[in-house]
């Protein structure tokens, strides 16, 4: 009793913290119920992250990106989804508060196992890390959910994208947390970025431009000419960002230790890929230069360091589109917290207006 207590306490404080923060206009039976299938939705977490260790126990990095960081993310959709059923929602930004509660009944599940298995006193690097991370990772995909259940005008290809990048936060804040120990200053760096645009994109979403968070992918959109002088600025802030992580990865610092050293140059490298192709589009003067740039700009290094690698075919292939495949998803969420020019100069004169008021 008392250890589910001491899992419990984290949870439900931050779920009063999100639900103080514009939950009381929902059903407190739908929030309740959400909590308490993300809890449930652990069960099968657990078991599909077991078999992937056992089918892959060398892939530990890998394996945050491509089995842990989906198959959590999936289950504490579907168990919001569930939740939300036929419930009017308030507004198109209350998919939060169902994902925030998913997501909080999923850490709740796993503090007991986490306490049962380690010391206890995890409850306080809990409660200041894993708990409100699980929240902020589900960030794209409730608000993908909120305006699909709202107002039916979300195309499902966003929602997919936004379940993608949200994987794939998730997987890097896992791969980054599991292997701290084996570059701590390379690894503290990336922590640093990666919760600078989680939280980024939460306070958007607080905010009332929450609908520029996740933003619609329509075909005409890809029939647009590419802006090529913005793909070549992301092919070489890729190039530059990989330097500079081979770089730190290098680095003869006396706390140093690498216990799989490759992998933790992997990591560093996917997730500052990934960052290379946010800040294209991010500061991109005009709304022209958008994912599609950032896509197209690494998958063009991708080639390029597939071709040097291996110099086959396939090689060349597959990086080229994984590569392209983080840039569109950093390229996605730059251009959604993008601020248009006009957008802030329009703040600044309703700012203006209030404080003379």
């Amino acid at each position: 009793m008392q250890l589910i207590v001491v899992a419990l306490a984290p949870s439900l404080l931050w779920l009063w913290w999100f639900w103080t923060r514009g939950g009381q206009q929902e059903k407190t039976s739908a929030v309740a119920r959400a909590f308490a299938l993300g809890a449930l939705s652990s069960i099968p977490a657990w078991l599909l992250e077991t078999w992937g260790t056992d089918l892959a126990p060398h892939w530990s990095m890998i394996g945050c990106f491509i089995a842990i960081g989906p198959a959590e993310e999936l289950l504490k959709y579907t168990a919001a989804r569930l939740a939300i059923g036929s419930t009017r929602l308030f507004h198109p930004s209350s998919g939060i508060i169902y994902g925030a509660s998913a997501a909080l009944g999923f850490a709740f599940a796993e503090n007991i196992g986490c306490f049962a298995e380690f010391d206890p006193t995890l409850i306080v690097l809990r409660l200041m890390t894993a708990v409100p991370a699980h929240v902020l990772f589900s960030v794209p995909w409730s608000i993908a959910l909120g305006r699909m259940c709202f107002s039916r005008q979300t195309r499902p290809l966003t929602l997919v994208m936004a379940l993608a990048l949200s994987s794939f936060l998730h997987g890097a804040f896992d791969a980054l947390a599991f292997n701290i120990g084996s570059s701590p200053f390379l690894l503290l760096v990336l922590f640093g970025l990666l919760l600078s645009v989680l939280w980024t994109t939460y306070r958007r979403v607080q905010s009332d431009r929450s609908h520029l968070v996740v933003r619609d992918i329509h075909l005409s959109d890809f029939l647009r000419p590419l802006r090529w002088d913005w793909v070549g600025f992301t092919f070489m802030l890729g190039v530059v960002v990989s330097i500079a992580i081979a770089f730190l990865f290098d680095l003869d610092l006396p706390w140093k230790k690498f216990a799989h050293p490759s992998e933790v140059l992997g990591a560093g490298l996917i997730i500052g890929l990934f960052f290379a192709g946010f800040l294209a589009p991010f500061w991109a003067p005009d709304e022209t230069a958008t994912m599609r740039e950032s896509a197209a700009g690494l998958g063009i290094l991708g080639a390029v360091a597939g071709f040097f690698l291996s110099r086959e075919a396939a090689s060349l292939t597959h990086w080229s589109w994984g590569m392209a495949w983080l840039g569109a998803l950093g390229g996605w969420l730059g251009e959604a917290l993008r601020v248009p020019p006009e957008t802030s100069a329009m703040q600044q004169s309703q700012n203006q207006n209030s404080s003379r008021s």
